[in-house]
C-alpha cells in the first residue's frame, strides 16, 4: 500500500478527496507530532509538506523537479541542496550550504566575511580568511558546471560578496 502524509492540510483541503485513490491511504496531519507518530507507523512514499507552490512530493524514486516560473533560487538546508529556477537540483556541501543560507538571509545585500564565516559556525578571529575564498571558488566552479546561464558572485574587496541572485530559504 502507498501511504500520502500531507502536512499543514488547510491549505490542501481541495485536493485531499482527489488523492484517494483504491489501495491507497490518504491522511491530513496538521501538526509535527501527528507527523512523527504517522511517519513511526508507516513508511511513506510520497510526503507533501506545506505550500504546494514551495514544496514539491519528496519522491525517493524519482527526481523531484521544480516549476520553470519560479523566478528564485531555494536552498533547502535539511537535504543540503539548491534548486535552481529551471528546477535542478544541485548537491551542497554543509558550509556551502551554510554560505548560501546566509546569503539567502543578506536579500542580495553585500554579505560580510565575518557573517560568512560565522554562518559556517567558525571564530572569526582565528579563522584564515583563504579557506572561505577557495570555499567560494569551489561553489562558483560548481554551480558555473551545474547551470549554464551562472550563479553570479560578486567578491567586494576586504568586506564581502555579493550573490546576484534571488535566493529562498526554505521553511526546516
Amino acid at each position: 500500500m502507498t501511504h500520502v502524509a500531507i502536512v499543514d492540510a488547510k491549505l490542501l483541503a481541495g485536493i485531499i478527496s482527489q488523492l484517494q485513490q483504491p489501495g491507497h491511504t490518504t491522511v491530513a496531519l496538521t501538526d509535527s507530532a501527528s507527523l512523527n507518530a504517522w511517519l513511526s507507523e508507516h513508511e511513506a512514499a510520497v510526503l507533501l509538506l506545506g505550500q504546494l507552490e514551495r514544496r514539491k512530493a519528496a519522491i525517493p524514486t524519482a527526481t523531484r523537479v521544480r516549476r520553470k516560473t519560479d523566478a528564485h533560487w531555494s536552498i533547502n538546508p535539511v537535504r543540503l541542496e539548491l534548486v535552481t529556477p529551471g528546477g535542478k537540483v544541485i548537491t551542497l556541501s554543509h558550509n556551502e550550504c551554510r554560505i548560501l543560507c546566509a546569503a539567502a538571509r543578506a536579500k542580495k545585500q553585500l554579505v560580510d566575511r565575518k557573517v560568512l564565516i560565522e554562518a559556517m559556525g567558525q571564530n572569526f578571529l582565528h579563522y584564515d580568511e583563504r579557506r572561505l575564498e577557495a570555499l567560494i571558488s569551489r561553489l562558483r566552479r560548481k554551480l558555473s558546471a551545474c547551470v549554464s546561464d551562472g550563479f553570479p558572485v560578486k567578491g567586494v574587496k576586504g568586506q564581502g560578496y555579493l550573490f546576484g541572485v534571488k535566493l529562498l530559504e526554505v521553511e526546516r
